[in-house]
C-alpha cells in the first residue's frame, strides 16, 4: 500500500512539472561575453531624454555561471525597455527573475524626489491604460512599501529587497504581476503587458550605482517566494 501511494506521488509530481508553463523575456544568450552597449531587442529612452543623461556602462557577462547583463552608472541613469514583449497573464503571471546587486546609491530613496536613485529596478508596463508596475531594489525605504515615483506618476513601486541585506548575493525573485497590479491599482489588468524596463540610475545622489541582472521570464502559478541564491 505504502509503495502504491508512493508511486502515485511520483506521478502526481510529474504531472505538475509536465504542466508548468515558462515564457522567458531575456536570457542575454543573444550576444556573446563581453559584448558591450544596448543588447540585442532592447532600446534606450527616447532621445530627448537620453540627451539629458550619459550612457552607463552595459556588457554581458558570466558572473558565478550566470550569463547576466552588468550595467554601471556614474553620477548618471540608465533605462533600457524591451517593448513588444509576448506575455499571457492569464497562463503565465508570475514574473521571474534574477539580480545582484554590488553597489547602492548613496543615501538613496526612491520616495525623495531629490534622492530618487535605485541600483536595480525592474518594471513591468501596459500602454492602455498608460500604468507601470516598478519592482525596486531600493537603499532607504523598507520591503514592502508601495509608492508613486515622485517624478512619474504612472509609475508605482513596490519594494522588494532594501540596503544592504544580500548585496553581492544572486538573488531570484517572484511576483504575482495580476495580484501585484490588483493591489496597485484596485482592479486586474484588463490587457497583457508590452514592456519590460530596466532601470539603474545615481545621478539624483551623485554617487555611482554597480549591478547585474540575470534572466528574466513569466511562468505559471506555483506556491514559492523570493530567496538568496
Amino acid at each position: 500500500m505504502g509503495r502504491r501511494f508512493a508511486l502515485v506521488a511520483v506521478a502526481l509530481a510529474m504531472c505538475t512539472v509536465a504542466t508548468a508553463v515558462e515564457r522567458v523575456v531575456e536570457d542575454w544568450q543573444r550576444q556573446g561575453l563581453g559584448t558591450r552597449g544596448l543588447p540585442a531587442g532592447w532600446s534606450e529612452l527616447p532621445l530627448f531624454e537620453r540627451l539629458l543623461v550619459k550612457r552607463g556602462a552595459l556588457e554581458i557577462v558570466d558572473d558565478e555561471g550566470r550569463r547576466a547583463l552588468h550595467v554601471r552608472t556614474e553620477v548618471d541613469q540608465h533605462t533600457i525597455i524591451r517593448r513588444r514583449i509576448s506575455v499571457d497573464l492569464q497562463n503565465t503571471p508570475v514574473l521571474t527573475w534574477q539580480w545582484k546587486v554590488m553597489r547602492d546609491p548613496v543615501d538613496a530613496d526612491l520616495r525623495e524626489r531629490g534622492r530618487s536613485d535605485s541600483p536595480a529596478v525592474l518594471a513591468i508596463a501596459w500602454s492602455s491604460p498608460p500604468r507601470v508596475v516598478a519592482y525596486a531594489w531600493d537603499v532607504t525605504a523598507p520591503v514592502g512599501s508601495r509608492f508613486p515615483n515622485p517624478k512619474q506618476a504612472r509609475v508605482n513601486y513596490i519594494v522588494v529587497r532594501s540596503g544592504i541585506a544580500a548585496r553581492g548575493q544572486w538573488v531570484r525573485e517572484r511576483r504575482d504581476v495580476v495580484e501585484d497590479y490588483r493591489t496597485v491599482f484596485g482592479e486586474p489588468p484588463s490587457s497583457n503587458p508590452e514592456e519590460v524596463e530596466l532601470s539603474v540610475d545615481s545621478n539624483d545622489t551623485r554617487s555611482v550605482s554597480d549591478m547585474l541582472l540575470g534572466s528574466i521570464a513569466f511562468r505559471s502559478r506555483e506556491p514559492t517566494s523570493g530567496r538568496a541564491e
